[in-house]
């Protein structure tokens, strides 16, 4: 599949970008994939990196629904919560657009494979060769560049002090609704009593996979429940974990669960 440089003056060059980032808009993108899916409606992603349990529930739930009404989700997809809602909608037929904040990959992943043949992945990065590695700065400017090619957003969570404060208030300045609300109202939702990480959610789980199995309770289309700060449901294709391949299952992005799936 070829590559493409879109450079300012062209007219597939998005004109958002001009009217939004002025001059600081990229004087040239550089993608793969399918450049008809920038003229499509699309919902930016945004996640902090840390973020309360309760948000991560919910955003894997839109991410789903997303896949489900066909919407065109566009994303860094860098953050823990961003790269798992990237193999929710890879599970789907909708379109997606993945901005790397560097240079476009020499290798592209194996699970990009199917959506960029079937037309409707697009990769697209508004950095030069030379970018090879994400840096702070770069992730900046990646979000915004997503920010400003969105016709709504989606902001899962914004930490507090935290650089996504910034598209917070970009996505303010431009008058672009978001979580379903429009640019005058808050997109943050409200705080935990904790933060978690991944892991930490995983952890958390084990108990409640012992229990069950030691009260000979099968795990397939079971709901496992509470022992955690906020409500979670999960089910699990095995009815065993003997060896603990369920915690290794989920991190490699094998779950499934009976919202998601």
């Amino acid at each position: 599949m070829d590559v493409h440089q879109i450079e300012a003056v062209a007219a597939q060059y998005p004109a958002c970008l001009r009217a939004r980032l002025g001059a600081a808009a990229p004087p040239q993108l550089t993608a793969l994939g399918n450049l008809d899916l920038l003229a499509l409606p699309k919902t930016a992603l945004f996640c902090s990196a840390r973020c309360p349990g309760k948000v991560i529930l919910t955003t894997y739930d839109q991410a789903a629904k997303w896949r489900d009404a066909g919407r065109c989700v566009i994303s860094g997809f860098h953050s823990p919560v961003e790269k798992e809602c990237l193999q929710i909608l890879l599970r789907g037929s909708q379109p997606i657009i993945i901005c790397p904040a560097r240079t476009l990959p020499q290798r592209v992943p194996p699970d990009w494979k199917k959506p960029l043949a079937a037309r409707r992945l697009l990769i697209l990065s508004a950095f030069s060769g030379t970018a090879k590695r994400v840096t702070a700065d770069l992730a900046s400017r990646r979000n915004e560049l997503v920010a400003a090619l969105a016709d709504e957003a989606f902001i899962a969570h914004a930490t507090p002090g935290g650089r996504m404060e910034k598209i917070v208030e970009r996505v303010k300045t431009w008058g672009i609704p978001y979580n379903g609300q429009t640019s005058d109202e808050s997109p943050i939702p409200e705080e935990d009593d904790e933060i978690f990480e991944i892991d930490e959610i995983l952890e958390g789980m084990k108990p409640i996979w012992d229990k069950l199995r030691t009260e000979g309770v099968p795990i397939d289309k079971r709901p496992l429940d509470a022992n955690l700060p906020w409500s979670i449901q999960f089910q699990f294709q095995a009815e065993t974990d003997p060896t603990g391949k369920d915690m290794e299952w989920w991190k490699t992005h094998k779950r499934k669960t009976s919202s998601l799936e």
